[in-house]
């Protein structure tokens, strides 16, 4: 079921500051934002990224051609804010896509394709970072901008961070670490000291990595992630990332973020806090025939509904004799499945014996929180000539 996010101080701060499984018991995931190329602003929960729950026109940007290229919450008083190709930052409405300009310009103008935005707890300063090796600070306390050093190794080997994120994330903070994701060495990394752009590898992230979109660390439980595109792929997955070891897992079975129709390409996430309990069953429905050919009972194919990504499972039984059971899954949202159940030989000899049987089937939906919805449909067997009336 949808669900809406519930950090602290929640939409109405943001709105004054300018919104096959394997499904464990039901409790809270993460809201996570995406913003896009082509300024959309999208959200999903981290345990089904396919789910896209909103999607909004980001708008009152100063240029035509302007376009996002990263974006974060800001601690200090919770807002969305959007840095652009323009040299500009926002803050963003995320329910209503308005937007508040808050830096104009970034004088030092940006450099490179991707970027990663972060902000700096501790200091209430924004961070940017570039495949280029960029490394820029923007003081919040007077929005003057600093060209800190390019972000390097020290040992020649040139970095390719393109997402950037700091830890203890959280308002009033004292202490952060602001680590990165290099897709050159397919490693989480440590910028420390960041100003001077200095990059520490953590661990390996164990994937091949082509981009880092997006690298956000959660201020609700710490909890690191990355949307990612491994190399000869061109869709983009959630990861969670762990900070000690830099191994890069998926963040739901179904990791997808499946963007819509005409919304681009992702640039950047950001977490908003998160999501209530969902204790909602997930709405199902299934069509069957009530009545069965008996030579055509090898294989049962109900059609199954679900208005979110679900786990089906169906279960056939013959005279209240477990018959045959098979699973699928719907991704992306909403959706239709047509499931095949192959019926035991043992079942498929009775009904061949006596033509007419019983067939009930077993059909539940399991979502991404746990929660279950099932269904029973009967069939009952015919031979053609019964069928017929002869």
């Amino acid at each position: 079921m949808s669900r809406k996010f519930t950090r602290a101080a929640g939409i109405a701060a943001l709105a004054c500051s300018a919104t096959a499984i394997a499904p464990a018991a039901a409790s809270a995931a993460e809201v996570i934002y995406g913003v896009t190329d082509q300024n959309r602003l999208v959200q999903f929960a981290s345990d089904s990224p396919g789910d896209i729950e909103g999607s909004v026109a980001i708008t009152g940007l100063q240029a035509p051609d302007e376009r996002v290229v990263g974006m974060d919450v800001r601690p200090a008083n919770d807002a969305l804010h959007i840095v652009t190709t323009g040299n500009r930052v926002y803050s963003v409405n995320p329910v209503t896509g308005s937007t508040r300009l808050v830096v104009n310009p970034i004088t030092t103008p940006l450099n490179g394709a991707l970027f990663g935005v972060d902000f700096n707890p501790a200091a209430d300063a924004l961070r940017i970072v570039s495949d280029a090796d960029q490394n820029l600070r923007i003081r919040f306390s007077d929005f003057r901008t600093f060209a800190d050093g390019a972000l390097n190794y020290g040992d020649g080997v040139n970095p390719a961070v393109t997402g950037s994120a700091y830890t203890n994330n959280v308002p009033g903070a004292t202490t952060t670490t602001l680590l990165g994701i290099d897709v050159g060495r397919d490693a989480l990394v440590r910028q420390d000291p960041p100003n001077a752009g200095t990059l520490t590898v953590i661990g390996a992230l164990g994937l091949d990595a082509a981009n880092a979109i997006g690298f956000d660390i959660s201020a609700s439980d710490g909890t690191a992630y990355a949307a990612l595109v491994t190399q000869g792929q061109e869709t983009v997955n959630l990861h969670r990332i762990d900070l000690a070891t830099g191994r890069a897992t998926p963040a739901a079975a179904a990791p997808l973020i499946d963007l819509p129709d005409g919304a681009g390409a992702l640039r950047g996430i950001a977490t908003l806090g998160g999501t209530p309990d969902d204790k909602s069953a997930p709405e199902l429905s299934v069509a069957f025939s009530s009545t069965i050919l008996e030579q055509n009972t090898s294989t049962l194919e109900p059609s199954v509904n679900c208005d979110e990504t679900c786990a089906i499972s169906v279960t056939a039984t013959v005279q209240g004799v477990r018959a045959g059971s098979e699973t699928a899954s719907i991704t992306g949202g909403a959706g239709n499945e047509v499931v095949k159940v192959s019926l035991s030989q043992s079942a498929r000899s009775r009904i061949a014996r006596s033509g007419t049987e019983l067939i009930r089937l077993t059909i539940t939906a399991t979502d991404a929180a746990g929660n279950r919805a099932s269904q029973n449909r009967v069939s009952r067997t015919q031979t053609l000539s019964a069928r017929r009336g002869s």
